[in-house]
């Protein structure tokens, strides 16, 4: 595995003088028509708003606006004293520059040390030309705000074209976000987007600039940075309010404000989520040398060296080690395709726990109700002995169970009583006991489970599913969890799988989507369907079926012989779990891991290929 890794870093080192951060085309300064004049402290356009400005200061002022003048002044020094004492680190610069092309500036050029950030905007005022767009901004935030330059280190036009920004270069200390411009760099989006969304191509651009800067800068996607804005509020305890975002963030997280506009700033959720699963945006020759070499790898070693990579990553973020995986991540997801199928179209028996000590249970088909009685020993319908009895759905899509109320706490109008299902519900006596049993289909089964919560993400949803959708089949058709009994499952988790029925349907949309998606798909292993364990959560490392089984203290001869049955339960790292209690058996899928992944760009097929060793999806 680590020869395999190895091989993948010294082939990505190889080519990376081709592609070296993928800088996108910038139109420079020059090439846009920035007036330097309005940067030079001894210019004309300076000398005129000097002598403005030394009017103003003759003038009287009241007590009143002297009073707010010293009031804002003791602010200012107050929050420059916290910025500089406890996020010293976060303001620190490397140099000073205070002439440009030869001339004096107005607002000296400072160069930050490091890039933490990315603070995204929008001018707000729309234009019909980009060019025309970022000169006036550029003599706005010059003369008219005084800023001596524009303020942002990018601005991207109404077509996509990205522009440079202030002088002074990448790392150049903007004017864009007050208490927040060291350490980060602005690019602001020419127009409104206050009710209209950027543009596509405006979305490609900002997404490859901001990937290009990430990856120049190493900007850590999964570290929340410090931000900060005056506080306003009457009941402040300090002039300065802090907040922690992770570090692409719109203007209005750091200032108190409504830029980059509500439209930009929904969108800036799905740049991020871009940058974190590692989407590229140019493959060409590039991809097809990767493509050729993870071709000649079993993609089971991928997917393994795959995980080696995320650790390293979630450690420290290394931008040559995020290239690498961007083109691994690309190849395996274009491997993870499957077809539904009708592999499941067929009946489970499942055992509901309706309650034992009961002598009777009534159905209602929506029709008719029948109350089903027990006496002596004997089965009675309305008064009548049988020896069993059926109901199946036909006038409504599901078979009510009205004698049985299983309302979730949270349902305070009583919406859900659980008490619905889908196929037949068949009853017979076993032990002078009611034995309730739902017949229906394997995929009917499914939208019925309560393993996961609907609001999960899809591609987490699609992992259980179809690890769900294995585990019954295997008790279908491979083995016997009850030996013996009619039924093939139960609705006890602590048995089998939680089993709900038709009201989790109605309220579980997303989750019937992702079983949908994934009709009939299993998890095999050498052709044949495998018994899925999964669980909810560990605590960072899976457990092997041999570990599990000396957990549980059989003996090694035992554990031995019984681990040969799963070849494919290794022993996992899992990322989702590391500093987390363990939840469930800890072999096979973890909940935890699968959201981990399917956050990373990870597919279903991969994440479950991850978990269950040398498996197929299909």
């Amino acid at each position: 595995m680590r020869k395999i890794f190895v091989l993948l870093f010294l082939f990505f080192c190889s080519f990376l003088n081709t592609f070296a951060f993928d800088k996108p085309q910038i139109i420079t300064r020059q090439e846009w028509g920035a007036d330097d004049s309005f940067m030079d402290k001894n210019g004309p356009e300076w000398k005129k708003i000097y002598e403005s400005i030394e009017k103003a200061k003759a003038k009287p002022k009241t007590p009143e606006q002297i009073e707010k003048e010293n009031k804002a002044r003791e602010k200012t020094k107050e929050i420059n004293r916290i910025l500089v004492n406890d996020y010293r680190e976060d303001n620190e610069i490397t140099d000073t520059q205070t002439t440009y092309n030869g001339k004096e500036l107005v607002w000296p050029i400072e160069h930050s040390k490091k890039i933490r950030a990315i603070v995204v905007h929008h001018t707000h005022s729309s234009f019909k030309d980009s060019y025309e767009g970022i000169r006036s901004v550029y003599k706005y935030h010059s003369l008219t705000n005084g800023r001596g330059d524009i303020g942002y280190n990018f601005l991207i036009g109404i077509n996509g074209e990205i522009f440079e920004g202030r002088a002074g270069g990448e790392t150049a200390v903007g004017a864009h976000a007050l208490r927040n411009n060291r350490q980060t760099i602005g690019i602001s989006l020419i127009g409104n987007y206050d009710k209209e969304p950027i543009s596509q191509a405006q979305y490609d651009s900002l997404y490859k600039l901001t990937k290009y800067l990430v990856e120049k800068y190493g900007i850590d996607l999964n570290k929340q940075e410090a931000f900060h804005r005056n506080c306003n509020r009457k009941d402040c305890v300090s002039p300065l309010e802090t907040n922690y975002h992770y570090p692409i963030i719109g203007h209005r997280d750091a200032a108190h404000t409504d830029c980059p506009g509500q439209r930009l700033y929904d969108q800036l959720a799905q740049i991020r989520k871009d940058l974190l699963q590692g989407k590229v945006a140019y493959y060409s020759e590039n991809q097809e040398k990767y493509f050729d070499i993870f071709q000649r790898i079993p993609e089971q070693r991928l997917i393994n060296a795959m995980e080696k990579i995320e650790e390293i990553l979630a450690e420290k973020y290394d931008s040559r080690v995020a290239e690498l995986r961007a083109y691994l991540l690309k190849y395996l997801q274009n491997k993870s395709v499957f077809q539904t199928s009708n592999r499941t179209d067929k009946d489970i028996k499942i055992k509901l726990s309706y309650p034992e000590d009961r002598d009777y249970i009534t159905l209602s088909d929506g029709l008719t109700e029948y109350k089903i009685e027990k006496k002596d020993n004997k089965l009675y319908v309305d008064g009548k002995e049988v020896e069993n009895f059926s109901l199946k759905n036909g006038f409504q899509p599901f078979v009510e169970i009205t004698s049985w109320d299983r309302t979730p706490v949270w349902d305070r109008e009583k919406k859900y009583k659980d008490n619905k299902f889908r196929g037949e519900i068949f009853i017979y006596l076993k032990n002078n006991k009611l034995v309730v049993v739902n017949i229906l289909k394997i995929e009917d089964y499914l939208k019925g489970l309560g393993e996961i919560s609907n609001n999960e993400n899809e591609t987490k949803a699609e992992a259980i599913m179809i690890a769900a959708r294995t585990y019954a089949l295997w008790y279908v058709e491979k083995d016997r969890k009850f030996p013996g009994e009619f039924y093939d499952g139960s609705d006890d988790p602590d048995i089998f799988q939680k089993y709900l029925g038709y009201d989790l349907e109605l309220r579980s949309p997303s989750l019937n989507k992702a079983i949908d998606k994934t009709k009939g798909i299993v998890v095999t292993y050498n052709g044949e369907i495998v018994k899925t364990w999964y669980f909810s959560r560990s605590e960072g490392k899976t457990f092997s079926f041999y570990e599990y089984c000396i957990k549980n203290k059989n003996s090694v001869q035992y554990c031995e012989e019984e681990s040969k049955k799963y070849p494919f339960l290794q022993s996992k790292i899992d990322l989702g779990g590391i500093g987390k209690t363990q939840s469930g058996h800890g072999v096979g899928l973890s909940g935890t891991g699968a959201s981990y992944l399917s956050s990373r760009g990870w597919t279903s097929s991969m994440i479950l290929k991850y978990f269950y060793d040398g498996v197929e999806i299909k």
